[in-house]
């Protein structure tokens, strides 16, 4: 397997394991989702922190500009980013939220083209946007359960926070490697969650209501070391093997994987619409990604 394909493997990885996020969550039932937000970041960052220690004692020491970048990418992309996607998740469906998220690739194709200077081709251009008509067939079906609609407001926050992350991410793993900058990022992202969890007077472990304690632990450990840690890794040792519009595109499997085990584990019900925009943005990542 070449460098890329391999790139593009470990992003895919990722991107099933960021699926199960929604579920994982719901499943909790937990009234304080910035809690949950800053454990699951917090157990991440200590799984990923020996990268950092292993790049500071290497010869290419990180610096004050690389500390800089770190402490910009997980305000954006951790403190900003999941505190308005767990506060949404409240108000909508687990599918609901998953789709919208998974917008991530209709920002960073335009940003990575204007900031920095990368170039994409006509078919990755028509894939991306190809797979952004399927998003918005998914968006439209879920608007019937939307709930409040004080979900889209923070949704919609959300994927522009965290396209902005993966490109400052992308460039500081460039600098260095890609483990060291994404436990740089998280390292920073929670540490800034804390002044969020005492403004909204949340403690710093989510209170949880699952029918089984045992299984909510094992479900908030999954979701720190694995869904978190290890799925962040994976994403963006991807993204530095590829560009950053094309890794980006394989989000879109999310709302797919995602819609697909909340009908399996929280009964929630697809319908023709959901089928139809499912084919599509399938189809579409088999012309970006090719």
């Amino acid at each position: 397997m070449d460098r890329e394909k391999k790139g593009l493997a470990e992003i895919t990885s990722a991107v099933v394991l960021w699926s199960t996020i929604e579920v994982a969550t719901k499943y909790l039932d937990t009234p304080t989702p910035l809690s949950l937000a800053f454990t699951r970041f917090a157990m991440g960052s200590v799984l990923l922190f020996p990268l950092v220690l292993r790049s500071t004692a290497g010869e290419e020491r990180i610096g004050l500009a690389e500390v800089g970048l770190g402490a910009v990418g997980g305000f954006l992309g951790i403190t900003l980013t999941f505190s308005l996607y767990h506060i949404s998740l409240m108000y909508t469906r687990a599918s609901t939220v998953a789709t919208i998220i998974s917008a991530v690739p209709l920002f960073v194709l335009p940003m990575s083209i204007c900031f920095l200077g990368e170039k994409a081709s006509l078919k990755e251009v028509l894939g991306i946007v190809g797979g952004g008509v399927g998003l918005a067939l998914l968006a439209y079906r879920e608007a019937n359960f939307s709930g409040s609609p004080m979900w889209v407001s923070f949704a919609l926050g959300s994927v522009a926070s965290f396209s902005a992350y993966t490109l400052i991410n992308r460039e500081l793993g460039k600098r260095k490697n890609p483990g060291a900058a994404t436990s740089l990022s998280l390292l920073f992202g929670t540490v800034l969650f804390l002044p969020v969890l005492i403004v909204e007077k949340q403690p710093l472990f989510p209170i949880v209501q699952g029918p089984s304690t045992i299984l909510s632990f094992l479900i908030v450990l999954y979701l720190g070391f694995i869904a978190t840690g290890a799925g962040y890794l994976l994403f963006f040792r991807g993204m530095d093997t590829v560009s950053a519009h094309r890794g980006a595109s394989l989000i879109y499997l999310k709302p797919v994987l995602a819609t697909s085990l909340a009908f399996l584990f929280l009964g929630e019900k697809l319908g023709w619409l959901a089928y139809v925009a499912i084919a599509l943005v399938v189809l579409s990542l088999a012309i970006t990604v090719e």
